[in-house]
């Protein structure tokens, strides 16, 4: 599939269901990137989705292989920030 169905899917598809969770927004909206900067979470998955799908690309050392741990060091900074900055884990659950 072209990378424009796959940015067309995420954004009217599951990014915007996953984005009504309250968890997810109070992490997103402590990030400040819940509105401003959507497009550019949208290009960013879309990236990753590209490069991830690829043919042997999640092989150790591999383009898709490094995205995802990129992507996962950065859930993991965010889920960090997170914590420390109020996040309020007994409401929402661990980020």
């Amino acid at each position: 599939m072209p990378p424009a169905v796959h940015v067309i899917s995420l954004s009217v598809g599951s990014l915007v269901r996953v984005y009504e969770s309250p968890s997810i927004a109070a992490v997103l909206s402590g990030t400040g990137r819940l509105v401003d900067g959507a497009d550019a979470r949208l290009r960013e998955t879309a990236k990753w989705l590209g490069e991830a799908m690829l043919p042997d690309a999640l092989r150790v050392g591999a383009p898709g292989y490094i995205a995802t741990n990129g992507v996962r060091m950065m859930h993991a900074k965010v889920r960090y920030f997170a914590a420390k900055s109020g996040y309020d884990a007994a409401r929402y659950g661990t980020p």
